[in-house]
């Protein structure tokens, strides 16, 4: 698949850019003329992809220029370019409303290019304050300029693209962390300033706040690419907690132990933000594999009681999920119960007997 990339120097264009690279797409990046990024990009792709890379030097308000330059076809369009995504321009309404026009000409370009998908990086702004689970369905109430100008472009550009018979995908990121991250994003700050011995004062902290690896950002992005049906996804990692908890670790450099994943996945589907990003059930191949591998790595260790426990709430939630990942975490779960049958049984009889009858069909018994 041949896809555009706007905003292929950005904190997410770039990786998303590698790793288009990687799985075997052809890549169109669109950089700003002069970047002082664009050795950065060019740094980022592997030298065995780099033939598969095309370079093109434009400015967003003349994107829809983009038809007669280089190659004029593609399949598919990722917009990740924002002006004043990560700074005080985020406040600004011209500045953004600048950005819902540039972008509604992406779609055109898109579209005079033969692509038949468009997917564009979203915010976790668009939603605005709120005190429950964020699901894809709930209303939007953006405070930000920022946030607002997001939630009109995907408001618009959804309208467009039914209009010229694209697939729309709108990726809502939540808290994005990584190398190549903004200098004064929270994350870049904290480690800087901690790791020369300085000192940082923050609030209280109490906000419940979810942090997503750059990478694995934009391999879901892409699943949502390749695979995802058109609508609005929320794109965020399994583990939310108190951003106090996680400025702690950061303060410590104390990494987050197997054990808290497991607790953090037994709750996943109650009402909490753990749940958010697991909405993906249908991107099986993009966001799945990883997951697995964390589990098993996750399973063995001190307290295999509350380990096993941790797991068969994991099932319970997931068993309507792809067939083939619930039976992997059934088959994980048999293989827990061989290990160490006693904690395995204790574990069991932890649970009601609901619970249990939902295990039934992953135990085979």
């Amino acid at each position: 698949m041949r896809v555009v990339v706007t905003g292929a120097t950005s904190f997410i264009g770039a990786v998303t850019v590698r790793q288009l690279l990687l799985k075997g797409h052809q890549v169109q990046a669109v950089v700003r003329p002069g970047s002082k990024r664009l050795k950065a990009l060019k740094d980022h792709v592997p030298k065995e992809v780099c033939s598969q890379v095309q370079i093109t030097e434009l400015e967003m308000e003349r994107i829809e220029e983009i038809q007669n330059r280089d190659s004029a076809s593609a399949d598919a369009w990722i917009h990740t370019c924002w002006e004043g995504a990560g700074s005080d321009n985020r406040t600004l309404r011209d500045v953004q409303q600048s950005n819902v026009e540039s972008s509604l000409k992406a779609v055109r370009a898109a579209f005079g290019m033969g692509c038949r998908r468009f997917l564009f990086t979203g915010s976790q702004a668009e939603y605005g304050i709120c005190s429950r689970l964020i699901t894809e369905d709930m209303p939007c109430n953006p405070v930000s300029e920022y946030g607002k100008a997001k939630r009109v472009f995907a408001v618009e550009a959804e309208e467009l693209c039914k209009s010229l018979a694209l697939d729309y995908i709108h990726g809502r990121i939540f808290s994005v962390y990584g190398p190549g991250d903004h200098p004064w994003s929270l994350v870049q700050s904290c480690l800087k300033t901690w790791s020369r011995g300085g000192e940082m004062k923050l609030g209280e902290c109490t906000q419940w706040w979810n942090f997503l690896y750059i990478e694995d950002a934009a391999s879901a992005l892409i699943s949502l690419l390749e695979r995802g049906e058109p609508g609005t996804y929320n794109v965020a990692g399994c583990d939310t907690r108190r951003l106090r908890e996680f400025v702690t670790k950061i303060r410590t450099g104390e990494a987050v132990d197997s054990m808290e994943l497991l607790d953090c996945l037994s709750r996943v589907g109650e009402d909490n933000w753990a749940s958010l990003g697991l909405g993906m059930f249908g991107l099986e191949d993009g966001w799945w594999p990883s997951l697995l591998t964390a589990l098993e790595n996750a399973a063995i260790g001190e307290n295999q009681q509350a380990r096993d426990r941790n797991i068969m709430c994991f099932y319970r939630t997931i068993r309507d999920g792809p067939s083939q990942y619930v039976e992997a975490v059934a088959a994980l779960l048999r293989e827990q119960r061989e290990a160490d049958g006693a904690a395995f049984a204790a574990a069991l009889d932890s649970l009601s007997p609901e619970e249990r009858t939902d295990l039934a069909a992953a135990l085979k018994t």
